[in-house]
């Protein structure tokens, strides 16, 4: 009988004479059932992925071997683990009918060679061993370039083998130890296995890959921490997952990238540099030890030490301007700002708190959150003690203070008045007075005293005018500007 990927689909019998959206519905609707297929097929992809995990951990490699469409995907995937887990080029290989050259241009009758397989694995240096594998991929099952080399590899190597076919039965069977039949039933084109099959297939080798690689350490739960930063956006994605490993990080962006190109480009070997203190010939040890899993390498010191002291961790803090257009934050260490984010409004009276509070949390999620040593929030329109005295318990708990005292509520104006204090300096005379004007969406002018306490200087209000909306006031703010013009210019006209 014909092989299930030759079966016509009845579903596309007129794809030909169908309106262009309804045939890419067709093609959507096919392709819909893919998933599904290789869902029925996970219990033996996982026991490959175990199977070939523990053979890669005593010094194994992956090979790949196919032909057409089939061979491509096995390059295409064995090409993409060196930059994306930082793997070595030996690690996963791919081996096609007709060589490199038929990836791009078809290789007539290679795949029928039962005696090139052989040929093309005996060249492989160094020599194939038992700890190795060769996963083979043909859709029909029965392509004779694949067939021959799982024969090969399984019999005279006493190799791993896997077979990953689009039928079942398929001829694959009594070759391989793994095999993996997914059936996705007949092509909207018919025969052409580069769609349906292909995807099932480029699904399959997905997870085998990349779960082989979450096995051997390369991940961080689903950060990408063996990244081979070799581009800018790589760059990027190599910082943001340091930082979201080590939150409390003071380093910059600068030295980060410059501790990571100390480590010979990884961001795993720097992340424990960074996270325990220690040298990069330390790190790398403790990443041996723990089989180059992360999470173990940094278990192994929380068992012997605690991985920070708190008296080391850095003093960061927060500097939130809540106001009615936009809400800005700023993250500062001793030596400076490490970061700066903005979200929508946050005017508390027209916002309610739990929107305010999506707000705040919107920076913790673009700048992964620290624990603050203290916070400054100033709020529009955070001016009534019982409205402070609302917001101040609820903030304390969102941004994770470790006391009340750590968070200062005030008036978003009331952030300009720590300007007053450059020009002040402990041990000048004891009081001093200035003025905040402000001039935004809306406008207010505050008048503040300056006072040494202690060696340390503080601000506190004396006398407001304005700041009382648009309808009463508002004089000289965008809002008051933008009205008189027009003003004027009705003026004008009548």
């Amino acid at each position: 009988g014909s092989l299930q990927t030759e079966l016509r689909n009845e579903k596309s019998s007129n794809i030909d004479i169908v309106t262009t959206l309804e045939m890419c519905r067709i093609m959507n609707d096919a392709d819909s059932e893919v998933a599904i297929a290789v869902r029925t097929c996970l219990p033996e992809i996982a026991r490959t992925i175990d199977l070939v995990t523990d053979r890669l951990r005593k010094g194994g490699r992956v090979f790949y071997i196919g032909a057409g469409t089939s061979g491509r995907l096995g390059v295409l995937d064995a090409s993409e683990i060196p930059p994306t887990f930082s793997a070595p080029y030996t690690l996963f290989i791919a081996l096609m009918a007709g060589g490199d050259s038929a990836i791009r241009s078809a290789s007539e009758g290679a795949e029928d060679s039962e005696t090139q397989p052989i040929g093309d694995l005996q060249k492989i240096e160094p020599p194939l061993s038992d700890l190795d594998t060769l996963i083979g991929i043909a859709a029909s099952g029965r392509t004779p370039y694949v067939l021959a080399g799982l024969s090969y590899c399984r019999q005279s190597l006493g190799m791993l083998t896997v077979g990953i076919s689009c039928v079942n039965p398929s001829g694959m069977r009594g070759r391989c130890e793994c095999l993996v039949e997914c059936l996705v039933g007949p092509e909207i084109v018919t025969g052409s296995t580069r769609m349906k099959a292909g995807t099932a297939t480029k699904m399959i080798l997905n997870m085998i890959s990349t779960g082989v690689m979450i096995r051997v350490g390369k991940t961080h739960g689903n950060l990408m921490v063996d990244v081979k930063a070799t581009n800018g956006k790589l760059i990027d994605r190599a910082r943001r997952i340091f930082r979201t490993v080590i939150p409390y990080t003071p380093l910059l962006d600068t030295e980060i990238d410059s501790l990571i190109q100390r480590c010979n480009g990884s961001v795993k070997l720097a992340i424990v540099v960074e996270a325990l203190k220690c040298s990069i010939v330390e790190a790398t040890r403790r990443l041996d030890e723990a089989e180059g899993i992360l999470k173990r390498a940094l278990e192994i010191v929380v068992d012997e030490t605690p991985l920070i002291e708190s008296h080391e961790k850095p003093r960061l803090v927060l500097c939130i301007d809540a106001g009615g257009t936009k809400c800005a934050a700023v993250i500062s260490s001793k030596d400076g700002v490490l970061a700066r984010a903005e979200a929508g409004p946050c005017n508390l009276y027209c916002t309610s708190f739990l929107l305010l509070s999506g707000r705040l949390t919107s920076f913790g999620q673009r700048n992964p959150g620290p624990i603050f040593a203290a916070a400054w929030v100033g709020g529009a329109g955070l001016d009534r003690p019982a409205d402070l005295a609302s917001v101040q318990p609820r903030l304390v708990h969102l941004l994770s203070l470790s006391e009340p005292s750590a968070l200062l509520v005030t008036n978003d104006a009331a952030l300009l008045s720590s300007a007053l204090l450059n020009h002040k300096s402990p041990g000048s005379p004891s009081s001093q007075t200035g003025v905040v004007l402000v001039l935004g969406t809306g406008s207010i002018a505050y008048s503040f005293n300056i006072t040494s306490a202690e060696r340390k200087l503080t601000t506190a209000p004396l006398e407001r005018t304005g700041g009382w909306g648009y309808l009463l006031g508002d004089e000289g703010s965008a809002y008051f500007i933008g009205r008189e013009a027009i003003r004027r210019t009705l003026r004008h006209r009548d």
